[in-house]
């Protein structure tokens, strides 16, 4: 009888690394998902409660500062996504991979919904997306 090598249960440094340029490149789309699952786990233990209350500030700091239109709609669309993700897994058995799709059309319609009720025409998001991606290639692209 053979048995199977034991299981890993440290991250790896490249999903570390991962997981750190994505929390300091956009903190909602760490913090988020962080806060709403340590939320519904019902934390118990200091150390979960701190999490939760520290990824929940920085969530508000974060919240709070000043961004382009088209950041904030990122914001927006991450918080819907997390938001019905999270329900889906809470309250449906079923494969993650399902969930994921279903979440991203929930949000994606909740995010059309919202430009309508903020009278925001999507054509607004996407020239200041335009303008923040010209204003971060325009150093590169002076060099030919």
């Amino acid at each position: 009888m053979t048995t199977a090598p034991p299981a890993r249960s440290r991250a790896s440094l490249g999903a570390a690394l991962a997981f750190g340029a994505v929390l300091l490149a956009h903190p909602p789309s760490v913090l988020l998902p962080l806060a709403g699952l340590l939320a519904l786990s019902r934390p118990r233990r200091r150390r979960e409660v701190t999490m939760l209350v520290v990824a929940s500030a920085a969530l508000a700091l974060w919240g709070g500062l000043i961004a382009p239109l088209a950041v904030r709609s990122m914001d927006a669309w991450v918080a819907f996504l997390t938001g019905a993700f999270l329900v889906l897994v809470a309250t449906r058995p079923g494969r993650m991979w399902d969930h994921a799709l279903v979440a991203a059309l929930v949000a994606s319609l909740a995010f059309a919904a919202g430009l309508k009720a903020l009278h925001i025409a999507p054509a607004a998001v996407s020239y200041s997306a335009e303008r923040i991606v010209a204003q971060a290639t325009q150093p590169y692209l002076s060099l030919f």
